[in-house]
C-alpha cells in the first residue's frame, strides 16, 4: 500500500477563503484531498462516503489557530448535502 504521507513531515497549502450563504457570512477554506482520501481509507470508505456521513468539527479561541476533527453524523443525509451543527 503506498504511503500518501511521509511521517514526521508537516504539509502546508494555502487556500482562499470562500463567502457563503445569502449574505456571505459564513467562510469556507479547503480541506487537501490527499488528507481527506488518507482520513477516509483508514477507515475503508471512500472520500464520498466519508463527507456524507461525518461533520467536520472546529475549535478554536483558547488557542492561536484552528483544530479540525472529524465526527461520525447520525443520520447522514442521502443526498451529501450540508449537516450543519452549533455547540454555541
Amino acid at each position: 500500500m503506498e504511503t500518501l504521507f511521509e511521517p514526521g513531515t508537516t504539509y502546508k497549502k494555502r487556500y482562499r477563503i470562500n463567502g457563503v450563504g445569502r449574505d456571505g457570512g459564513t467562510k469556507t477554506i479547503g480541506i487537501p484531498p490527499e488528507y481527506l482520501e488518507k482520513v477516509a481509507a483508514a477507515i475503508g470508505l471512500s472520500v464520498d462516503d466519508f463527507c456524507r456521513t461525518h461533520l467536520a468539527v472546529v475549535q478554536y479561541n483558547s488557542f492561536p489557530g484552528i483544530y479540525v476533527e472529524f465526527e461520525l453524523i447520525d443520520q447522514p443525509n442521502d443526498n451529501g448535502g450540508d449537516h450543519a451543527a452549533s455547540d454555541g
